[in-house]
């Protein structure tokens, strides 16, 4: 298939890191339900599913290990956050402490929302769980997928605003606002699509991706650094709210 042949060929750049370093059996339901989250949501994959598809003798396997599937979820994201985020966070203060220009606060401040498919082995599957929490309807879900980046978005959203002390509060948070939902969101969700309309894997490669990370530096750079305009001062969230309403 034209998927498993681009993932084979993104693989084959680079060796992966492992989210889940051995294959235990309580890592082998994690992988496998992270998997399964990813391509069909959380509601609708169940624990015993995710036994089945382990291929454990007792179907009751992830419930056995785990208790219930808020428990399994919450210990999925704790391994992405200890092994993406939490590493990211510290390569972003390295740089914030080393006096960073604004292009390099935000390339290493994109890595954990941009670069995990192509560093871990299931990298890609965390980035479509963490936009599954965020719109889940349990509030609960949703506040565990915001606990696995907000640390690191808060640093984040720090180092930048520090580097645009010209900037107002209301104008940097408009701009963070448009920038953030495109490196939170943007790529992400568009392979995701692509991959669930056409039932492929079909991930860009390393080169294609690197050009899109270089265009969208490019261009949040300068729409930080831009002039100040009256745009700057339009309410996107209002304006959405109402396109939603009269639709």
């Amino acid at each position: 298939m034209k998927g498993e042949k681009s993932m084979a060929k993104r693989r084959r750049q680079k060796k992966l890191s492992r989210l889940f370093e051995d294959d235990s059996t309580k890592n082998r339901l994690l992988s496998v339900g992270l998997s399964l989250f990813a391509k069909h949501g959380i509601a609708d994959v169940s624990l015993r599913a995710i036994g089945a598809q382990a291929g454990s003798k007792n179907t009751g396997a992830a419930q056995y290990h785990f208790g219930d599937k808020k428990v399994f979820l919450a210990e999925i994201l704790a391994r992405a956050h200890d092994r993406i985020w939490i590493p990211a966070e510290q390569r972003l203060s390295d740089v914030v402490f080393a006096d960073g220009s604004l292009r390099e606060v935000l390339a290493r401040g994109i890595w954990p929302m941009k670069m995990p498919p192509y560093e871990f082995d299931l990298g890609g599957e965390a980035s479509v769980l963490l936009l599954h929490c965020a719109i889940d309807q349990d509030s609960d879900i949703r506040a565990l997928g915001a606990r696995c980046s907000e640390r690191h978005l808060w640093t984040f959203y720090r180092a930048v605003k520090r580097l645009l002390p010209d900037l107002s509060e209301e104008v940097f948070g408009a701009r963070w606002r448009i920038f953030i939902t495109e490196a939170l969101i943007g790529q992400t969700a568009r392979i995701s699509n692509f991959s669930l309309a056409h039932g492929v894997d079909d991930y860009p490669t390393i080169e294609e991706h690197s050009r899109y990370i270089s265009a969208l530096l490019d261009f949040s750079e300068y729409g930080f650094r831009a002039p100040v305009t009256e745009v700057d001062r339009i309410d996107l969230t209002a304006m959405l709210k109402e396109s939603s309403t009269r639709a």
